[in-house]
């Protein structure tokens, strides 16, 4: 927190010095995540943000140059931070960018120029074959907000958290009797 003192002094309140989110009532440091995703070797840079969506909610997401500039395994580092970071603190995706937005006026991350998660290229698409994989990724589509979802598609990687997995799972349940 920051102050400043006044002549007669008491203490007035300025505002935080740093960027805290609050994601379902949990406190988060942006610093703290991006610096255990830049601890991961695969990680260049990182800048994490909160992202709000329509159809998933808040979500906390990772912006990431990739240390060899190839690319990196999400899978992999999302892996690592489960062993270091609460839940909570997990970003809900990784979005890979060849460099970060930077801020000409402060020379920071420019976090409001960091492109819309969902826009970003997912894998190559390949559609359901089987009426079972047709009606699991209509849900998987309907849950998540995408207009199709794909057979590499990740429920995960698509804004999937637990709560919407209950709801997946109910339409799923319902759609039971038609496959």
């Amino acid at each position: 927190d920051v102050v400043r003192e006044q002549p007669d002094g008491t203490l007035e309140y300025l505002g935080r010095s740093d960027v805290q989110i609050s994601l379902r009532g949990q406190r988060i440091e942006p610093s703290e995540v991006e610096r255990a995703l830049t601890a991961d070797e695969a990680v260049d840079q990182a800048v994490v943000r909160m992202w709000t969506s329509e159809t998933l909610g808040d979500r906390l997401i990772g912006y990431v140059v990739a240390a060899d500039g190839d690319g990196f395994d999400r899978a992999a580092v999302l892996a690592r931070l489960r062993t270091v970071l609460p839940p909570a603190m997990v970003p809900a995706a990784l979005v890979p960018l060849t460099a970060i937005p930077i801020n000409p006026g402060s020379g920071k991350a420019d976090r409001s120029a960091l492109p819309d998660p969902q826009v970003l290229a997912r894998p190559a698409f390949r559609p359901p074959q089987t009426q079972i994989e047709h009606i699991v990724a209509a849900a998987i589509a309907e849950v998540t907000g995408h207009s199709r979802v794909g057979l590499d598609d990740n429920f995960f990687e698509l804004g999937g958290n637990s709560l919407l997995g209950v709801d997946l799972c109910q339409r799923l349940s319902e759609q039971s009797g038609t496959a």
